[in-house]
């Protein structure tokens, strides 16, 4: 062994096999454990893009898109009434081969549900919303204009109502309520986009 000089420090005394291991083992645990919290941290960002946002019927898109999703669904259009509100959707429509029978849908985030089928249907010739399609911009800004077309500020209730009348055809009414003042209206437009009658709240 060679002679130390005074001054010199001591020489490093190598680690013993069983401090490497014990170092490697705790090496390896912190790595475990920073990778626990970067998935952990990177679910908490992808969480809320995956959550399903509620889009409003009565809008261009939540219009259009409930029809599309009506059509592929059920495989056609034809509808007893469809009664729309802002969250969700009512569906009445004929019983193929059943005469009298009604079958009712809910519609809501996208979704359609079965609500049953009931006797008693005294609707007529079903109407076809796909004919309604081309014009559905047209008709959701009507909806956004009649709380002054109908003279109803501050409507607390509003929906709309697609079905079949005896004079007009295939029509959409479009109703508005304020529960506060008592002022309520509506209005029917063709499925073309054209208005067909005025009921304001002050006639």
């Amino acid at each position: 062994m060679p002679n130390r000089l005074p001054g010199d420090a001591p020489a490093a005394t190598p680690p013993s096999s069983s401090t490497t291991r014990w170092i490697v083992a705790l090496s390896a645990a912190v790595v475990v454990v920073c990778g626990l919290v970067v998935v952990a941290d990177a679910s908490n960002d992808v969480a809320p893009a995956a959550h399903r946002s509620t889009v409003e019927l009565t809008t261009v898109a939540g219009f259009g898109r409930m029809l599309d999703d009506i059509d592929r669904n059920l495989g056609n259009s034809e509808v007893d009434r469809l009664t729309i509100h802002p969250g969700y959707a009512s569906i009445s429509r004929p019983v193929p081969g059943a005469a009298g029978s009604e079958q009712s849908y809910r519609y809501e985030d996208g979704q359609l549900t079965d609500e049953g089928r009931s006797p008693g249907r005294d609707a007529g010739v079903p109407v076809d919303l796909r004919q309604l399609r081309p014009n559905a911009e047209r008709l959701i800004g009507l909806l956004h204009g009649a709380d002054r077309t109908l003279g109803v500020s501050d409507p607390t209730r509003v929906y709309l109502n697609a079905q079949r009348d005896d004079d007009d055809g295939p029509v959409v009414s479009i109703h508005l309520w304020n529960e506060n003042s008592g002022a309520q209206g509506f209005m029917t437009v063709g499925f073309d986009g054209e208005v067909r009658s005025v009921y304001r709240a002050d006639q």
